[in-house]
Order: structure tokens, then C-alpha cells, then sequence
């Protein structure tokens, strides 16, 4: 899985961050950053000071990456942890029969207009973590089945 950034006017590829299951090399071609042990889903967002943020998926992590001129450099990964929800919120196998570690996975990220929080949610928790940016820390809520695209409204009140 990767992502690329392109140059708006030329559309010329200007870097990729690309994620791997498993160990990975980190020797490749110029302006490609690998991430070994790195699942990306479909939630990304862009942040200020060149930031971009990729939900991890199966790997429970926020990513997030500094666009450069030789690239992108990891900038750091903040890791959530599945948070509990009721049994009775809907009938899925995930909650009641599960064969190893139950996972957040996030999946859909938004980044709170001031830039210092993300809001991304977990498809197998029913929750939205608020993580702090700077900190790391994070507050987690349940918002119920399959929480998907986080949208901010009300400029951040």
C-alpha cells in the first residue's frame, strides 16, 4: 500500500511512503519511504507544516509523515488500542468470536482546525479517538456501528 504526493502543476511524482506487512529493506529509490510493519486503510488527512496523516488499519497506528524536497520522513506513529463496546450493539463475529488480539482499526482520520488533534475512527471498536498531536495522549468514545469519515463542524466548539 502507498501513497504518493505529486507536484500540482506538473503532476511529476515528488515522493511515496509505501507500507509493508512484514521487514522491509530500507534502501530503495530516491524519494520512497518504507515503513515496515504498516497497513494503510483509506483515511488520510493533510495537517499543517506539510504533515499528512494515514489511518494504519490492522496495524492499530495513526501514522504521520512530513512532506520534504528529497520525500517524505516518518514523523511519528501513535498507536491505538481497541476500546471495548456493548455486546448487544449489533450482532457481529468480531465482538463475540475472536481467534486473536482485538484490534481498533482505524480506518477514517480528521484533523481538528487548529491542527494540534486528530479524530480517527476505529471500525472494529464502534469508537473515535481524540489524539493529542503533541502528547500522544488519547481520549477514546463510542460512537457506535462502523464508524467511518470523521467530519468536524462548528469550527472546533
Amino acid at each position: 500500500q502507498s501513497v504518493v504526493r505529486y507536484d500540482a502543476a506538473t503532476l511529476a511524482a515528488k515522493g511515496s511512503v509505501v507500507g509493508f506487512r512484514g521487514s522491509v529493506k530500507k534502501t530503495g529509490p530516491r524519494g520512497v519511504l518504507k515503513i515496515p510493519h504498516e497497513n494503510f486503510f483509506q483515511g488520510l488527512a493533510a495537517g499543517p507544516h506539510g504533515a499528512l496523516y494515514a489511518a494504519g488499519g490492522s496495524s492499530d497506528v495513526l501514522v504521520a509523515v512530513r512532506a520534504g524536497r528529497k520525500g517524505f520522513a516518518l514523523a511519528r506513529r501513535y498507536p491505538l488500542e481497541y476500546y471495548p463496546f456493548p455486546k448487544d450493539q449489533y450482532p457481529y463475529g468480531y465482538q463475540g468470536f475472536h481467534r486473536g488480539p482485538r484490534h481498533f482499526y482505524p480506518d477514517g482520520v480528521t484533523i481538528g482546525h487548529r491542527g494540534g488533534h486528530a479524530y480517527v475512527t476505529g471500525l472494529l471498536s464502534n469508537a473515535v479517538a481524540r489524539v493529542n498531536l503533541h502528547s500522544g495522549t488519547m481520549r477514546y468514545a463510542n460512537v457506535g456501528p462502523y464508524p467511518f469519515a470523521p467530519v468536524l463542524t462548528d469550527h472546533g466548539r
